[in-house]
């Protein structure tokens, strides 16, 4: 769930494996490392070919979709721009700044439950509990009961740690860190909730 990489590119390690299921995100940043160099300018109409089009160009459709699009939702309606605010040049120099410590990165593109690892340090970003859903329309509803089996699973030969709403930390694992957040969230009934996010983990014993 490497996502946009805000907390990969600040990672210190030698060895970083990025996976999202998302298929033009990952393509994004292949061609990033390739030397791909994203655009200034997006204009609506160029918005609209690209979404039409996506699998023509999927590294310019990963760009675009999340950096041009309102409140940086996949698809979620074009952003537009103006004289204080060009959003396809802002989101290019975002991710520039980024690749430069992801350049050396191995980024991959599959479902968390096709993935096993030892002796590694795993951070889970995945869609956080009964909140609107990333990317449903491609990636599908999230195994949350599969994804807790899963961190179970790994935590036996590595260190994972997931970030989540408080209020949906499974009983049995651990808080290593809360933030409190800036705003209030509403869950999939529109209930207004007030939020703090956290760091949880299995691996109790290891970081005691």
């Amino acid at each position: 769930f490497c996502g946009s990489c805000n907390v990969a590119s600040k990672v210190n390690i030698q060895n970083k494996i990025l996976n999202d299921k998302h298929p033009y995100l990952i393509a994004m940043f292949q061609a990033l490392q390739k030397g791909w160099i994203p655009p200034d300018v997006v204009t609506e109409e160029d918005y609209k070919n690209v979404k039409l089009n996506q699998d023509k160009k999927p590294h310019l459709a990963g760009f675009i979709g999340f950096a041009c699009s309102f409140a940086g939702k996949w698809w979620g309606g074009y952003a537009r721009s103006n004289v204080d605010r060009n959003y396809a040049l802002n989101g290019k120099n975002a991710i520039l700044e980024k690749m430069k410590t992801l350049q050396n990165a191995q980024f991959i593109c599959h479902d968390f439950q096709d993935l096993n690892y030892n002796n590694c340090i795993i951070y889970c970003d995945p869609p956080y509990k009964n909140t609107t859903q990333y990317c449903k329309s491609i990636l599908g509803e999230f195994p949350y009961d599969n994804f807790l089996k899963w961190v179970k699973k790994q935590s036996k030969t590595n260190i994972v740690l997931v970030s989540e709403y408080k209020h949906n930390v499974p009983e049995d694992a651990k808080i290593l860190l809360e933030i409190n957040s800036k705003k209030d969230i509403r869950d999939k009934n529109g209930n207004q909730l007030r939020t703090t996010e956290v760091l949880w983990t299995y691996n109790t014993e290891e970081l005691n």
